[in-house]
This record gives C-alpha cells, sequence and structure tokens, in this order.
C-alpha cells in the first residue's frame, strides 16, 4: 500500500470529496429515519479520509499484483470501519495526447472502481470514480516527460462524521 505525501491536489480532492460525502450521507440519514429499529452502533472511527494510491505503467490501466493488494486492503478497511464512501480520482503523466490521457485516466479510475465492487464489499452508490488526466500532477512536469508517479489513481476512503 502506498499512502501518498499531502499536496494542493489532494487537499482540494478531500475538501471536494468530503462535500460530497456529506451531500450523499444526508440523503442516506433521511432515508434511515423511517426505519423502525437503528442499528447497533458502529465502532469509533477516524474522521479524516484514508488516503490510497494505485500506480500503473506507462500507457496501461491494468492493476498490477500490488494495485490487487491494495484493492483487498481498501475494501476490507472501507467494510471493517463501517466508512460512507470512496472517491477516485485518476491521473497520467504527460507523455502522449491531453485526449489519450484523459481516456486513459478514466480507464484506471474505472478499472480501479470495477476492482473494487468486484470485491462485493462496497455497496452500490458508495463510491464514485473521477479523472483529471495530466491536469493535476503529484510532480509537474513539462509536456512528454514520464514520471510514474504522476501515473496513479487516488483513492479517498471516507467516513461518516458522527452527529452531535
Amino acid at each position: 500500500m502506498t499512502k501518498p505525501s499531502s499536496s494542493w491536489r489532494q487537499v482540494a480532492a478531500i475538501s471536494s470529496v468530503i462535500l460530497l460525502a456529506a451531500c450523499a450521507s444526508q440523503g442516506q440519514q433521511k432515508s434511515e429515519q423511517t426505519a423502525v429499529a437503528a442499528p447497533a452502533a458502529a465502532p469509533a472511527t477516524p474522521m479524516h479520509p484514508s488516503i490510497f494510491q494505485i500506480g500503473f505503467d506507462s500507457g496501461k490501466y491494468d492493476l498490477s499484483a500490488q494495485g490487487k493488494q491494495t484493492i483487498d486492503e481498501v475494501a476490507t478497511l472501507f467494510q471493517d470501519a463501517h466508512a460512507s464512501y470512496i472517491a477516485l480520482v485518476g491521473h497520467t503523466d504527460t507523455v502522449g495526447s491531453v485526449a489519450a490521457n484523459t481516456e486513459l485516466a478514466r480507464r484506471r479510475a474505472m478499472a480501479v472502481h470495477d476492482a473494487l465492487m468486484g470485491t462485493g464489499k462496497i455497496p452500490a452508490g458508495r463510491m464514485e470514480a473521477a479523472w483529471t488526466g495530466q491536469d493535476e500532477q503529484v510532480i509537474q512536469t513539462a509536456n512528454g516527460v514520464p514520471d510514474a508517479r504522476n501515473r496513479v489513481v487516488d483513492i479517498f476512503v471516507i467516513y461518516e462524521v458522527p452527529q452531535p
């Protein structure tokens, strides 16, 4: 499992994801209010998102053995920690055209999405995938410069904020 260092890109993504998760949580809370019996209290969970990263080979969107291991870790964490939401953001380096990189980032994000859903541990509607292509990089590089640190999908596991 690889945890990236903090960057402006992650701060912006986390802020967006937390806002999306809060909106999704509000809709879920409204439907849960009509339930007759409340479920057992979930164990305490972290208040900040857990962040993971899956790397990819240049021009590829298939998961490596380490990527598959990270998928299993994320799915188990989501289930065991009673997380509420997962957000995925696909990225590329600057090798290739902007259009091709946008499509490659989409395929990477969807590969991670499909693998996580395939575990059976993530309920439908609890995950969203987005992609930026080469527009938001971990390491800023000039056009055409390959850098494995930019060929990633960021995974944000969001925990529901307890209501006072």
